[in-house]
Parts: C-alpha cells; structure tokens; sequence
C-alpha cells in the first residue's frame, strides 16, 4: 500500500533551460545561476570571435586611412605642381622675348598632361574615399550585430520549463517501514 501511495503522490520536478536540466537536488535559484552562468561564458566567446573580427577591420581601417591619406597628399602637391607649372609656362609666353617657342609648346604640353594627371589623382582619391568608408560600414554592421547577439543575462528573466517525473511501479521498493514518535 506504501509503494501504491509513492507511486500515485510522489514527482521528481526538474528544471530545464537553454539546453541544461537541473539536478535532482538542485533549487531553481541555483539552477538559474548555473544557466546564467553557461550562458554569460557563452555570450563571452561569441563576444571575443566579434572583437577578433573588429579588431581585423581596425587593421584594415588604419591601412586605408594611411592610403586615403597619402592619395589626397599626392593629389594635393599634383595640383600645385601643375598650377606652378601652368603659370610659368603662361607667363614664359607672354613675357620671354621669343614669344611662342618650341619650348614653350612643350612646356605647355607637359602641364595640360598634369592637369590630366589630376582629375586621375581625384579618382584616385575618391576610390581611396570609398574603400575607407565601406570598411567603416562593414565594422559598424559588426559592432551593431555583436551588441545584438551578446546582450547580458539575468538569471531572474530566463525562462524555466517544469518537467515533472513520476515514477515506474517497477522503481519502486519499500523494504522497512519505520514508525517514529515524539512527545511534544
């Protein structure tokens, strides 16, 4: 009759959650923790793969920086050249006494081939402008899906499924019964 009243009144109640079931002697504020727990060290390695790949487009970040930088310096003393260039070819024109000379055809030729030199030195740049900022794009699409995927844990949010288990008849054996009595 013992084993007949265990087996109709007794469960064993376990919880579950993120893949974890608590053990048989183990409160739910403990089970929580060691959930929270599992799932902060999880979150942690989620957060080190992100900042290993950020860390990358830092790197890359930095190259192109240093690129779009030299490429505008270039650029920069390319249009200066061929201004002084141009000017002192006008100005040899229209000052020298030979007036317009084969020298100064030449001269002429090589500033409008420098003038060409900067509308490429401009593409240049803005290709340099673009590498830059795409990377920047990449990094920040990074950042924003790393805060997303690795938000904190709070053992007292995590929801806990119940699993109740009953026992086999089979399970259950009753080899002494003892009767205990205390005077009050």
């Amino acid at each position: 009759a013992l084993s007949l009243a265990l087996y109709q009144n007794q469960t064993l109640k376990l919880f579950k959650a993120e893949g974890l079931v608590s053990q048989y002697d183990e409160t739910e504020g403990d089970f929580r923790v060691r959930v929270a727990t599992s799932m902060r060290e999880a979150r942690d390695k989620v957060r080190a793969a992100f900042q290993q790949k950020i860390a990358a487009l830092d790197e890359k970040m930095k190259k192109a920086s240093d690129k779009l930088e030299d490429k505008k310096q270039k650029s920069w003393a390319g249009k200066i050249q061929t201004g002084i260039s141009f000017v002192t070819t006008v100005l040899g024109a229209l000052m020298g006494k030979r007036g317009l000379s084969k020298d100064t055809i030449s001269k002429t030729g090589t500033a409008l081939r420098r003038a060409g030199q900067i509308s490429r030195d401009s593409d240049n740049v803005n290709r340099a402008e673009d590498s830059f900022e795409a990377i920047q794009q990449q990094r920040d699409v990074l950042q924003k899906q790393m805060e997303a995927e690795t938000v904190d844990v709070d053992p007292a949010h995590i929801a806990l499924e119940t699993i109740d288990i009953r026992p086999r008849k089979s399970d259950i054996v009753v080899e002494k019964v003892a009767l205990l009595w205390w005077p009050t």
